[in-house]
């Protein structure tokens, strides 16, 4: 874990530069229960989700190092597995968070491991449908993971893999339809690669 929190906190503090090579979302485990807000809800996964793993748009965009998660507040109690395997010039650190539903960006677990969904993610990504309104949003993350590849001459992280899905729960009306307890699955994957 020392090893980890080092090498992703100097990533953020000492690289030179960071790629974002991959980012997207998918449906997790086909889930997406919404009654009679089914099309509303297809919808809107259409457009911020890709049809599987294969179809996340390859970006290599320039990314703000400092984005990266901060695994300062990262504490064995936050992980429900941990382990390191040896690839010859590297170790590839996979970090397995416990699950936790709503946790906050910092804290310590999923939201040092990865980046989480904020509820005003939520309620901004549905303004594109009239009349549409969310409430009682809660967001339950299951085996959020971080794959860090660290440099053994140096023990700089050069790449870091991230895997967070989430079932988002939430009450939904639209017009004269609501539904009380409506699911999607979201799988957001992210691909980083780091200079120094």
């Amino acid at each position: 874990l020392d090893m980890y929190k080092t090498a992703v906190a100097n990533a953020r503090t000492k690289s030179k530069s960071a790629i974002r090579v991959k980012d997207g979302a998918i449906n997790y485990k086909g889930i997406v229960e919404a009654g009679g807000l089914s099309s509303a809800a297809s919808t809107l996964m259409g457009m911020f989700m890709a049809e599987n793993e294969d179809a996340i748009e390859v970006k290599n965009e320039d990314w703000d190092k400092t984005k990266l998660p901060d695994p300062t507040a990262l504490t064995l109690n936050g992980i429900q597995k941990i382990t390191r395997e040896d690839k010859g010039d590297t170790y590839v650190i996979t970090v397995v968070a416990k699950n936790e539903t709503n946790p906050k960006t910092g804290a310590d677990g999923v939201g040092s491991v990865a980046g989480v969904i904020e509820e005003s993610q939520i309620t901004g990504a549905i303004g594109s449908v009239p009349g549409l309104s969310l409430s009682n949003i809660n967001i339950a993350y299951e085996n959020v993971t971080a794959v860090a590849t660290i440099d053994k001459a140096t023990g700089n992280c050069i790449a870091l893999d991230l895997d967070a899905p989430c079932i988002l729960g939430l009450d939904a009306k639209l017009a004269v339809i609501s539904i009380d307890g409506a699911e999607v699955g979201i799988e957001v994957i992210t691909e980083y690669k780091i200079s120094y």
